[in-house]
């Protein structure tokens, strides 16, 4: 991993065993951001008037600011290194890139502290926002963004500023910058807490969390979620919606928790086709979750292994009939507890003896 160095602009390369403190930026990216090769352009050994002209420019951009600011911030906190996500990554190498990518919520985690600046947020006053947090910062940009999802959980703390670099409170320190992140995010505050990891939130729980959030490109709003369930996929751009379904297959591979299949589509949207496959096209799938408890093993059958086939997902799922409105029989997978005398019922139908997701608008709640 490339760290940039506080003293000077000189970026330093780093196995990530080996890497020393660092602190590290969250942020919402703009036109006009410095890249790594910015970087390396400007502490060129070799000095001459087009490298001088083309520093000036670099140092002209309104992301250099940025960097420099953080830089003296981390330098005045101790630290000798900082990672930030616009010059610390080679975005013209696709390896590099990918490698950065699903590796990015660990370094979010393994960081001593990471500075959240908030550019479209005015404080102007000296000291902790901390009371006021919520009224200051909850129209936000950086709380509609996909990528911040995971640099407001992962790091054990996170240190917010405003537009002109004052201090609007800290995640570890302040209750209520927890409290009005939850109500801002959804986010549970024992995740923020630190007490409960998120790997215990149910699939559907962590869905949600994302689910009002938008990336520029559709491929990262899975790819920005990878971290958060702790998966690994390679980056395949212009695949589109694609990416989440493999995002929701590898999640898969490694979790009993079938709460994945509690989704509908927004009532707004209109299905293209009544029918649709059993996972969600999008996190926005997810919003309307409310409470529910994940299902014991033995009741979902989710030790039995699942398979990706040329038909589609190959799972093993608790399917139950039952009568719909017009007193007809169907078939409805159970998902997973609601509470402990109900449960969440998604309807199914069959094509070509294929169980396939019905009414996706909807979903059922039955007494157990």
């Amino acid at each position: 991993m490339w760290l940039l160095r506080t003293d000077k602009l000189e970026l330093v390369e780093f196995s990530e065993e080996l890497a020393p403190k660092y602190a590290i930026l969250s942020h919402t990216w703009g036109p006009d951001e410095v890249t790594l090769q910015d970087v390396q352009a400007i502490s060129r050994k070799q000095w001459s008037q087009s490298v001088s002209q083309t520093a000036s420019a670099i140092k002209a951009k309104k992301g250099f600011t940025k960097i420099k600011r953080t830089q003296a911030l981390a330098a005045k906190m101790g630290y000798r290194y900082i990672w930030v996500d616009t010059c610390c990554i080679d975005k013209t190498s696709s390896a590099e890139l990918s490698e950065a990518i699903n590796s990015m919520y660990r370094w979010y985690q393994k960081a001593s502290v990471c500075y959240a600046y908030m550019e479209d947020v005015e404080y102007g006053c000296n000291g902790s926002a901390s009371g006021q947090f919520y009224l200051i910062c909850q129209g936000s940009r950086c709380f509609r963004r996909g990528w911040t999802l995971q640099e407001s959980i992962a790091p054990e703390d996170v240190l917010f500023y405003g537009r002109d670099w004052s201090h609007l409170g800290s995640k570890a320190k302040d209750e209520d910058v927890r409290i009005s992140l939850a109500a801002i995010t959804g986010i549970d505050v024992r995740v923020l807490e630190g007490i409960v990891p998120p790997r215990e939130m149910t699939i559907a729980a962590r869905m949600k969390w994302a689910s009002p959030r938008e990336t520029t490109r559709s491929e990262d709003m899975a790819y920005c979620l990878m971290g958060l369930f702790d998966v690994n996929m390679p980056l395949l751009y212009d695949e589109g919606a694609k990416a989440f379904i493999r995002l929701q297959e590898e999640i898969l591979k490694v979790s009993d928790d079938h709460s994945i299949f509690i989704w509908t589509t927004p009532e707004f949207e209109t299905p293209k086709e009544a029918l649709s496959g059993l996972l969600a096209e999008t996190p926005k799938h997810f919003a309307h979750v409310e409470s529910y408890r994940p299902m014991p093993p033995a009741l979902s059958r989710a030790s039995i292994a699942w398979s990706s086939t040329n038909h589609g997902l190959r799972i093993a799922l608790s399917i139950i009939t039952i009568l719909d409105k017009e007193g007809n029989e169907v078939q409805a997978e159970v998902c997973a507890p609601r509470t402990p005398s109900t449960r969440y019922l998604a309807w199914l139908s069959r094509q070509n003896q294929f169980p396939i997701r019905d009414k996706p608008k909807s979903l059922t709640i039955s007494y157990l």
